[in-house]
């Protein structure tokens, strides 16, 4: 089975060596999950028994911290104002010029980046730009529950163009508002989900989304939100993968969780094997 999350070959020049023993992947597996319908496009090329798989999320962590009225704000986050928030690695795919004007032209509220810096990546300073580094993952949903507005400020190219945004459900699991640059994933992903994200085509189009998102308080969005990345759910996700190997290899098995188990169990049966 070979789980394919990205496009690793168009991810830089020198990666595109790469692209040969992707497609040998593709023709030799039984069986190819894709996390993006644009690579699902070039599997089914080679290989028909390929199937959809997308990143889900951890619902129940994120609902947890959006309930829990207790929930201090972190101490490195702004006392006042408004928060732009990011999360996710800081890497060449993001957007420089529209992360500089984000904070040129939205200067009464502060952007926040959360994540690790790979890469050699390097932003200039701003007054209103925070570079918080990395946090760790249960942490996350305390960060993005005082967001006011959540971002995806991707570049375009064809390496973006394939990637699932793990972060667009994190985000809409908290009800938050999400902008997004026009990568292919995500108007896929609106398709599916009633043109959720605001997605804008330049970066203009994506300060403007911003600032009729950052004062967003409508109950009814943020209930879809929700209810949005709760269909997005690892567990609804689990199933979908147990479906789609029941389909496409014939396996079954009586619950979802069993397949929790298997994965466990073949974890450990590796791991003992190395040792």
């Amino acid at each position: 089975i070979f789980y394919c999350i990205d496009n690793m070959s168009e991810s830089s020049v020198s990666a595109y060596k790469l692209k040969h023993w992707e497609n040998e992947f593709f023709k030799n597996s039984d069986l190819v999950m894709c996390t993006s319908k644009e690579i699902l496009s070039n599997a089914k090329k080679l290989n028909e028994n390929s199937f959809y798989a997308p990143s889900g999320v951890d619902f129940e962590k994120f609902e947890n911290i959006r309930l829990n009225q207790n929930a201090k704000k972190p101490n490195d986050l702004p006392e006042k104002g408004k928060i732009i928030g990011f999360i996710g690695s800081l890497r060449n795919i993001l957007n420089k010029d529209l992360i500089y004007k984000i904070c040129e032209e939205i200067k009464d509220a502060k952007l926040v980046l959360i994540g690790p810096t790979v890469d050699g990546f390097k932003l200039e300073k701003r007054k209103n730009l925070l570079v918080l580094g990395s946090k760790n993952h249960d942490d996350i949903p305390l960060y993005v529950k005082y967001f006011d507005v959540a971002i995806i400020p991707y570049l375009k190219n064809k390496f973006t163009d394939s990637i699932y945004p793990t972060k667009i459900n994190e985000y809409l699991a908290m009800g938050k508002p999400v902008i997004s640059t026009d990568i292919k994933e995500v108007e896929n992903f609106n398709l599916d989900h009633q043109g959720i994200v605001k997605i804008s085509k330049d970066n203009n189009e994506f300060i403007k989304n911003i600032k009729q998102s950052i004062t967003f308080d409508s109950d009814t969005d943020k209930k879809l939100f929700i209810e949005t990345a709760k269909k997005n759910s690892w567990k609804n996700r689990f199933q979908l993968i147990s479906n789609g190997l029941e389909k496409h290899l014939y396996i079954k098995e009586q619950s979802v969780e069993d397949w929790q188990l298997y994965i466990k169990y073949f974890i450990n049966r590796t791991r003992n094997k190395l040792i």
